[in-house]
């Protein structure tokens, strides 16, 4: 199946292409952030195809690379083409996008707590089988009321950061916008011909 194997460059990929774009983003987080919320999707597409084309060798046949002192890597085309596809894909939209570093970590700050502490936390009990106010149901639920609260903190003061950066940066764009106008006036020269010239002046 494909998700046994290991596709070494798509991981690397997207390791560079977020961190390229994060650059100097005081999220240090974001990278494994976004390499954690994409496994969902990568294993959810890679289990659709295989279903769908359960004899493809492209599809499902793995292939292991020995290198020298490094344990055997498993290698799957599918996941080594699709991953990096995604990638591509998800960081070519990102690029363009406005506010991008903004936007990605208030969402990041959202999903956080449901993702990384509540559905583990419920899945655990669940999965346990751990009586209600046992001595570990309320470790693990106090566990999750403090986390939710952390996480509340620091997404009120994540969004008072951000916003103040993106009206920093709308306020920024407003005086660049104003200044051209202002630069590229007509200015007409007129000569002792009494023919008029008209110059634009465009100091950006």
């Amino acid at each position: 199946m494909p998700g046994s194997g290991l596709s070494i460059a798509p991981m690397s990929c997207k390791h560079h292409y977020v961190a390229c774009h994060r650059r100097g983003s005081r999220q240090s987080l974001g990278v494994n952030r976004t390499v954690i919320f994409s496994q969902p999707v990568f294993a959810a597409a890679e289990r659709l195809i295989a279903k769908k084309l359960p004899n493809n060798g492209f599809v499902n046949n793995t292939y292991s690379i020995k290198l020298p002192m490094l344990p055997v890597l498993e290698l799957n085309l599918l996941l080594l083409c699709f991953r990096t596809a995604y990638v591509a894909s998800t960081t070519g939209i990102a690029l363009p996008f406005p506010y991008f570093n903004q936007v990605l970590g208030v969402s990041g700050a959202l999903n956080f707590w449901p993702l990384a502490i509540y559905f583990p936390v419920e899945m655990y009990i669940v999965k346990r089988q751990i009586r209600a106010w046992s001595r570990m149901w309320v470790v693990l639920r106090s566990f999750k009321a403090v986390c939710l609260l952390v996480t509340s903190i620091a997404f009120a003061g994540l969004a008072e950061e951000e916003g103040t950066d993106i009206a920093e940066i709308i306020l920024k764009d407003l005086k660049r916008r104003a200044i051209t106008d202002e630069t590229m006036l007509p200015r007409q020269d007129i000569s002792g011909s009494g023919i008029c010239h008209t110059t634009w002046l465009n100091t950006l």
